[in-house]
């Protein structure tokens, strides 16, 4: 069960990877006006929790094999499908939130210096 954790976290990993790189190339494009770059940052970090959090309501729904976890799964070392259905989704869930954490917390360290950067102009 440890493999699927494994794999469940770098699924979500690669994603806010890619959800990240666009956010810093955002910000770095507003970079003339750090205020905007940074509450646009905390903005984007926000809506990225928020899909990671929709995700991990919809994973319990979904279909195990559907998943990219299960894909990644070699055939020798996938569960049996009673046990599969429930922790993949499961770990899935629990993976997705405690990105969606790491998300906001993201978002809460850029809006603060957003604030004071505009409350100092």
């Amino acid at each position: 069960m440890h493999e699927i954790e494994v794999l469940a976290t770098l699924s979500v990993r690669r994603a806010c990877g890619f959800g990240a790189l666009a956010i810093a190339t955002l910000m770095f494009g507003l970079i003339a006006t750090p205020a905007a770059a940074f509450g646009s940052g905390a903005v984007c970090c926000l809506l990225m929790a928020v899909i990671l959090y929709w995700k991990s309501e919809q994973v319990m729904h979904a279909d195990h094999r559907r998943t990219e976890v299960w894909m990644m799964l070699a055939e020798t070392h996938r569960p049996p499908h009673s046990v599969a259905k429930i922790v993949v989704p499961r770990t899935l869930r629990k993976v997705c939130r405690d990105h969606c954490r790491w998300a906001i917390t993201a978002a809460a360290g850029m809006a603060l210096p957003a604030i004071g950067l505009h409350l100092a102009d």
